[in-house]
């Protein structure tokens, strides 16, 4: 393992302004994300799921918390599809990129801290609520490149997280259902 980080617990205000102020910074990602909030409502609660889930303490290649790299490339899939028909299809594009992408930067990232059972994303636990009460929680990331495996485990995890916040119109892809 390397790259070695300590985490610490973030309030779900904190995360939630967070949030905010980076989808509304910059006026093309904030129109998309009007878009995308206006097309799909539950959109907004599951990027805070999510955000809670693998928390913003996590940097992506890019030097910007990865959940937040992700969203953004979500929204820019979701703009490319703009006029798609049927509906769905946007937002299987905002969907599938940002758990694809999630899942993909997540895979290989441990937390740990002292007497506890260590913390992965394919555990189906948010980060957040794993780090309530823990002190110095310790972040480190296997330096191999992902496993298809470890990757698809984490992405079933987040959906299994999300569960009915996924539409009806979606549940049977991300489910296994025809």
């Amino acid at each position: 393992m390397n790259s070695t980080v300590e985490l610490s617990f973030e309030s779900p205000a904190s995360v939630k302004k967070k949030l905010k102020t980076f989808l509304f910074s910059s006026r093309m990602r904030s129109s998309t994300i009007r878009l995308i909030d206006t097309d799909w409502p539950q959109a907004s609660h599951i990027r805070f799921m999510l955000a809670n889930y693998v928390g913003l303490q996590i940097m992506s290649p890019r030097r910007m918390p990865a959940f937040l790299d992700s969203v953004e490339k979500a929204a820019i899939a979701y703009s490319r599809t703009l006029g798609a028909k049927p509906d769905n299809l946007r937002l299987q594009a905002f969907l599938n990129t940002l758990l694809d992408d999630l899942s993909y930067t997540m895979a290989g990232y441990i937390v740990l801290a002292p007497k506890a059972q260590d913390w992965r994303p394919a555990y189906g636990r948010p980060i957040n609520s794993w780090l309530v009460g823990r002190e110095a929680a310790k972040l480190t990331k296997s330096p191999r490149a992902p496993d298809k495996k470890d990757v698809a485990a984490i992405r079933g995890a987040m959906v299994a997280y999300l569960g009915s916040a996924i539409p009806v119109q979606l549940y049977g892809e991300y489910h296994g259902q025809e």
